[in-house]
């Protein structure tokens, strides 16, 4: 509901920006629908690749009750805005946090790198590149830390403002991701919800620099949370996995003028300039099992030399993708990354991950579990709301009338 909303405002803007045509100068009005059409792609973006064939609402007051339409064709639709957008943003930001011209672009290069479009992602992350955004130093800073929001590493992302009297302007994940019990929010919340699987933690390389401000394992020290009582040291008993998760965990009012029940100003990033460098490193991989190109070795180990990595000399399609899910871990990237993979190799991975938990308080007596998904993991149903009150939803997906 929430993406198709985003779809209404974009159709919405443009149509009152086209009624006003006459009175606004011409770059106004392009800037104005092009940011609409970026908005819409990103929502069409999300729908597709979880839901599937979906309908196309291209413009405000469309029927009440569309079919939906081919997946091919959601994916030239966003295709056509994206490239809309790229053309007519500006180049650089207008202020902090707004989309450019790149920013359009590397969305558009997921999209191509999501169909296996390899030479066209490429050339745009190639032409991205080493131009206006960069990696910042400190990785936690990204998610823990409202003041970095914007930084030169971001490129597009969820703006939050915490205010104490209103609801809906806020970041909520520090309440679901704290552990419970600790008190590090400073108020009623902190719930500790959200877990890292056993796998995940698995996955991380001795001595990389993300480990610490990604999930939290025992004996971690955190001087910046709890600095009242001389800071947070985690212990493995607060979770059934072992650890919880760091990021997004910005601490308490006590700590800070702009934290409150359920509510912190950290952005949410949707696009930053590391997955710029690794969908490079992967469209020159090209499907393929390992490559020593140049340009991709370069781009990948930029990302593992800020984690204090050792770089690679020659990089494969297993390290690529697990230096994805070690990079993104909780930003809503691994399960699209998996599809990419195609079905047969993500479920394969799948079935082998442990995603059981520990019985005892000393977290040594596993309970194991491992889950071999079916084809209809990777597609979530249509919202049973959505289809009563448009039973359409349910037919065949028809083409959609580019004309």
């Amino acid at each position: 509901v929430s993406l198709f909303s985003v779809v209404d405002q974009s159709n919405n803007l443009m149509k009152l920006v086209e009624d006003r045509k006459s009175e606004l100068p011409e770059a106004a009005y392009k800037n104005s629908i092009a940011i609409s059409r970026f908005m819409r792609a990103n929502a069409y973006f999300y729908l597709v690749r979880t839901f599937g064939a979906v309908p196309i609402i291209d413009k405000a007051g469309s029927a009440a009750q569309p079919k939906r339409n081919l997946v091919e064709d959601v994916y030239k639709f966003i295709k056509l805005d994206l490239e809309y957008a790229a053309a007519n943003l500006s180049e650089k930001s207008l202020k902090k946090g707004y989309v450019n011209k790149t920013v359009a672009m590397g969305v558009l290069a997921k999209v191509h790198l999501t169909l296996h479009e390899y030479a066209e992602c490429a050339s745009l992350t190639q032409e991205i590149m080493g131009t206006q955004y960069s990696l910042i130093q400190e990785y936690g800073n990204l998610f823990s830390s409202p003041e970095n929001n914007n930084s030169a590493e971001s490129m597009f992302a969820l703006q939050w403002k915490a205010i104490a009297t209103e609801w809906g302007t806020q970041n909520t994940n520090q309440a679901y991701i704290v552990p419970n019990g600790t008190g590090i929010t400073g108020g009623g919340d902190g719930w500790g919800v959200y877990l890292p699987s056993i796998s995940l933690q698995e996955g991380f390389e001795p001595k990389d620099g993300r480990k610490k401000n990604t999930i939290m394992t025992d004996g971690d020290f955190y001087p910046e949370l709890l600095k009242k009582e001389g800071g947070f040291r985690y212990k493995k008993i607060l979770s059934s996995t072992a650890a919880n998760f760091r990021k997004y965990i910005v601490g308490s009012a006590a700590e800070r003028n702009d934290v409150f029940f359920m509510r912190t100003s950290q952005n949410t990033i949707i696009l930053r300039y590391s997955d710029v460098l690794l969908m490079h490193a992967e469209a020159v991989l090209a499907g393929a099992n390992s490559t020593a190109d140049g340009s991709a070795l370069k781009a990948f180990n930029e990302v593992r030399t800020r984690a204090g990595l050792p770089i690679k000399t020659v990089l494969t399609r297993d390290e690529l993708f697990n230096e994805r899910r070690i990079e993104f871990a909780l930003e809503g990237q691994y399960f699209f990354d998996l599809k990419r993979r195609g079905l047969a190799e993500a479920t394969a991975i799948i079935s082998q991950q442990e995603v059981g938990f520990y019985s005892d308080d000393d977290r040594t007596v596993l309970v194991s579990r491992k889950i071999t998904p079916t084809s209809d993991y990777f597609e979530l149903p249509l919202p049973q709301s959505a289809i009563d009150t448009n039973p359409a939803l349910l037919e065949p997906p028809v083409p959609f009338n580019f004309n």
